[in-house]
């Protein structure tokens, strides 16, 4: 990796969300700027000079700056139209803005464009980002692909842990298909440092952040409703499996980041949890 550059100055956009509130803790003390929604807002539809004369207000002209591009839709069943002005049209937009600068733009995918890019239209906007950048062969770009994470906030509602919580917190069975499915989770602080370490390091290109430590579903239901003394509500099976999803491809942790230690998922997972049951 270059040479690591302890004193950036890192721009957020989309900086309020699980993920951007733990990048701002991890960068915490450092020169940072959080840029308001109503600045970039439109920018999906914005144009491309305009971007580029609003974010050089905002950059420094000493130093290294990165741009942290969080703004996204993760909700397949949100309109379409909105996910892919959010998670398409309004990152490229940016690139585009800088791509003749030593600015780095960071930007956020899903491990799931690699298993199942056209699941829907999180994923299928994802990948559609993913497809820009590989063609556009801009070089200032630090495309990051991340697992499933957890922590910094309560799961949401339409995710398995936001799923199995409002279950437990229902008192009703938890309905789930075999459970066979397999997934990284990470807790977003532990994420956070990896991003960091890339990010300050101007990393670019395609990265995958893994821990290499997939867990199933099964096993993730089984710890919690254990812990809990409640397996009595736990029904694995009882729903079909679907196809799209991750049942046999494990992930090596990447080397990069071989200095950041994650957190045992099980066990955050759990703890994680706990704070939000009966609430």
């Amino acid at each position: 990796m270059k040479e690591l550059d302890s004193h950036p100055r890192v721009l957020f956009l989309g900086g309020n969300g699980r993920l951007g509130t733990a990048l701002q803790k991890e960068y915490a003390g450092q020169d940072i700027h959080v840029l308001k929604r109503n600045v970039y807002n439109n920018w999906y539809q914005e144009n491309i000079n305009e971007i580029r004369k609003t974010l050089d207000g905002y950059c420094s002209k000493k130093k290294r700056n990165i741009i942290m591009v969080l703004p996204g839709i993760i909700n397949p069943n949100e309109k379409k139209e909105d996910i892919f002005n959010v998670n398409f049209h309004l990152p490229k937009n940016i690139i585009l803005s800088n791509k003749n600068t030593n600015n780095l733009i960071v930007t956020f995918g899903t491990i799931m464009e690699d298993l199942s890019p056209d699941a829907n239209n999180y994923t299928s906007s994802k990948n559609q980002l993913t497809q820009f950048i590989k063609t556009s062969k801009i070089q200032n770009i630090l495309s990051l692909k991340i697992h499933t994470l957890y922590g910094g906030d309560k799961p949401n509602a339409y995710m398995f842990l936001g799923q199995m919580l409002n279950s437990i917190n229902k008192n009703e069975d938890f309905k789930m298909s075999s459970g066979k499915q397999i997934r990284e989770y990470h807790h977003v602080d532990d994420e956070s440092k990896a991003i960091k370490l890339l990010a300050n390091s101007f990393v670019t290109g395609s990265e995958i952040i893994s821990h290499g430590e997939a867990v199933s579903l099964k096993d993730i239901a089984i710890e919690v409703y254990k812990d809990l003394n409640i397996l009595d509500k736990l029904k694995i099976g009882f729903l079909k499996d679907r196809i799209e999803e991750n049942y046999d491809k494990n992930y090596t942790k990447n080397s990069k980041i071989s200095s950041i230690k994650f957190r045992n998922s099980l066990d955050g997972i759990v703890t994680h949890l706990k704070k939000y049951i009966n609430q």
